[in-house]
């Protein structure tokens, strides 16, 4: 098989340019601290497939725990904005009515 550029399925290669697992590692703390967190996360992956240690497996790491406490703020007033049309309709619940002793499901 000759190699002429064509990936296995015969589609062209894309090339990348080839980073240093320090480059890759400085431009994700980079992203981290810039607050670009899924792009974060993706430069890290990159780090650990080109450089598989501990220390890489802590920026991915550290890049993930930035990412996912950027969504909590927003995940809990999102979560506010939807419970807050039944906070005071508690009528809606099965347990504000009486329920005849006859009826065993509901």
């Amino acid at each position: 098989m000759s190699n002429s550029g064509a990936s296995w399925n015969g589609s062209p290669m894309r090339s990348r340019p080839i980073a240093s697992s320090a480059r890759c590692r400085a431009e994700a703390e980079r992203l981290i601290r810039a607050g670009e967190l899924k792009r974060a996360v993706e430069a890290a992956k990159e780090l650990l497939r080109r450089s598989p240690t501990p220390e890489s497996e802590a920026v991915l790491a550290q890049a993930y725990v930035a990412r996912i406490l950027s969504f909590e703020p927003r995940m809990a007033a999102e979560a506010d904005a939807l419970f807050e049309p039944a906070r005071d309709k508690v009528y809606r619940h099965p347990t504000f009515y009486a329920i005849p002793e006859e009826v065993k499901n509901i």
